[in-house]
C-alpha cells in the first residue's frame, strides 16, 4: 500500500497528512472544514477553540444523520429484494405491484 502526503491548509495552519487513500478526498474535507469553521465563526463570538468544537459536533451529527439514512435505505433494499425472492421461490411468472413493498418515489 502506497503511502502518499497531502498538504491541506486549516484556519491558515499547513499540515502534512499522510494517507493511503486519495489526497484529493483529503483535501476536499479540509476545504469543508474550513467552509464550515467561517461560517460557525460568522455566527458566535465564541473563541476559536470553541468554534472548532462545535463544527466538529456540527459534523459529527451530519454523519450520523447519514449512517441512520443509508441503514434505512439498505433495509429497505433488503426487504424488497427478499419479497422479490420469495415470489420467484414461490414459482410466480407475474409480479403486480399492488401487493409489493416495492415504493416509486416521483
Amino acid at each position: 500500500m502506497e503511502v502518499k502526503v497531502a498538504k491541506v491548509t486549516v484556519q491558515e495552519r499547513e499540515f502534512h497528512l499522510r494517507t493511503a487513500g486519495d489526497v484529493s478526498e483529503l483535501e476536499a474535507a479540509a476545504e469543508l472544514l474550513n467552509r464550515k469553521l467561517v461560517q460557525m465563526a460568522s455566527k458566535t463570538t465564541q473563541p476559536p477553540h470553541s468554534v472548532a468544537l462545535l463544527v466538529g459536533l456540527d459534523l459529527a451529527a451530519e454523519l450520523l444523520r447519514e449512517r441512520a439514512k443509508q441503514a434505512e435505505l439498505r433495509e429497505k433494499i433488503r426487504d424488497q429484494s427478499r419479497w422479490m425472492l420469495d415470489r420467484l421461490d414461490a414459482g410466480e411468472s407475474a409480479i403486480t405491484f399492488g401487493d409489493s413493498p416495492l415504493e416509486v418515489e416521483g
